[in-house]
């Protein structure tokens, strides 16, 4: 019964933390809304663009069937996380801990996006290769399958672990090829059955070389990158017969192409699993140092987000999520705006307005560079040369953050707005054009 104890109290933070602590952030609100639209009947790719494999947002829509809001969204998506760590606690013991001490202060590896239900499948994944069990090598290629479903650029490379330790075990590799090919062949009728094979390679294979263009260069975080990866390559040399250190190394490729600050605190949840994965068991007192370190990071955070003065909102969709009066209100500004208007926002919040407003996502309402495909600048020009009967909010600070590399929106979009719309008012902080 204590453990099961351990584990409702794991689900609660995990539910409370995502609500109550973590702010709000666009990457949260981007895969909610690939999930939202799921709901609504849209087709990815065909209806809205995205420029990753469906898997996440798909399963993420199975709750908002029963309960259309972000609730019930936080408390599926927990379900995970919470399994997520129960395994790893079977896989590093005790310094588990340590990872959840660390998952708390990089938050990004808490909340519900693609990439960490990639790394829900990673540790998925290495349960199943340290256990032995009826038809494994099927399962695990299954779950290969997955994770190139969730994220292509990066599932896709899990293949070469089982390519490199079962090269002379031809029928561990059938089976694994099976349990792989199953679910991704499902897919490709999928994309066929709704007409959405074309803009599916589009937008995430061909439109990728676009999407690059959104890296920040050089900067602190590739050098601290740099410094995991030269210290993962002496783990590889050392470890190079156990297929774990492989998994967990690939894994690393979810800093790109972006390369910040944000993918890299999954670079350093792998990492971690690496170190306690081949260190020793410290003479610690894992629960009182995780208790300690949990209490002083919730009293930071509930410090900037109030946490004391939270109440149930009257947002559409995100009634539990931790917003102050202000938020609320300038949100339902904008929102009774492009209730009355058909319009299109031409900033990074396009995607949470749209959702308040219970309207559906098109390809107009994820504005940023690479987002639209093989040359996707000119495509988005052309999406706002066919829709000159909308009005077009663009928001005051827009241009000198593109310039500053301070937000992933398109420039060229941008610029042909304000260069060839007349600028007809004002609401908060956003400038209104039209075409007309």
């Amino acid at each position: 019964m204590k453990k099961y104890g351990k584990i409702l109290l794991l689900y609660i933070f995990v539910v409370v933390f995502n609500l109550l602590f973590i702010p709000n952030n666009l990457d949260e609100i981007w895969n909610y809304g690939f999930s939202y639209a799921i709901r609504l009947g849209e087709v990815p790719y065909r209806d809205f663009n995205m420029v990753i494999t469906p898997l996440f947002s798909m399963i993420m829509s199975i709750p908002l069937w029963i309960s259309n809001h972000y609730g019930s969204y936080i408390l599926f998506y927990s379900i995970f996380v919470t399994i997520e760590f129960v395994l790893l606690f079977q896989i590093i013991g005790k310094k588990t801990y340590l990872v959840l001490i660390l998952s708390i202060i990089f938050f990004p590896i808490l909340y519900p996006t693609y990439n960490s239900f990639f790394l829900f499948l990673l540790i998925l994944i290495l349960y199943c290769e340290k256990k032995e069990f009826p038809h494994k090598d099927f399962w695990i290629g299954f779950l290969i399958a997955c994770s190139f479903l969730t994220k292509q650029s990066v599932g896709v490379f899990f293949i070469l672990p089982t390519l490199l330790f079962y090269k002379k075990k031809k029928f561990a590799i059938k089976k694994r090829l099976i349990g792989f090919i199953i679910p991704v062949f499902s897919f490709c009728l999928y994309l066929l059955f709704t007409k959405s094979m074309g803009s599916f390679m589009n937008l995430c294979f061909l439109g990728l070389f676009d999407f690059t263009g959104n890296s920040h260069g050089f900067n602190i975080s590739m050098m601290v990158f740099l410094i995991v990866l030269f210290i993962s390559l002496f783990f590889i040399k050392r470890h190079r017969s156990e297929i774990e250190v492989y998994y967990l190394v690939l894994s690393y490729l979810l800093y790109a192409p972006l390369f910040d600050f944000l993918h890299l605190y999954y670079v350093l949840f792998s990492f971690s699993i690496l170190l306690f994965l081949y260190s020793k068991e410290y003479n610690l007192k894992y629960e009182l140092f995780f208790a300690v370190c949990f209490v002083a990071v919730l009293c930071m955070m509930g410090t900037t987000r109030d946490v004391l003065h939270y109440k149930k909102n009257k947002l559409s969709h995100f009634e539990y999520k931790n917003f102050s009066k202000e938020e609320v209100l300038y949100t339902n500004t904008i929102v009774n705006y492009i209730k009355k208007h058909d319009s299109i926002i031409y900033h990074d919040d396009s995607y949470f307005y749209r959702i308040v407003a219970n309207q559906q996502i098109g390809s107009l309402d994820l504005l940023n560079h690479g987002n639209h495909g093989y040359q996707g600048s000119k495509e988005l020009v052309r999406l706002i040369k066919e829709n000159k009967d909308k009005i077009y909010l663009v928001h005051q600070d827009c241009g000198e953050r593109i310039s500053r590399k301070e937000t992933q929106l398109d420039e060229h979009g941008y610029q042909y707005i304000i260069n060839h719309a007349k600028k007809i008012g004002s609401i908060n902080d956003y400038d209104i054009y039209s075409f007309a």
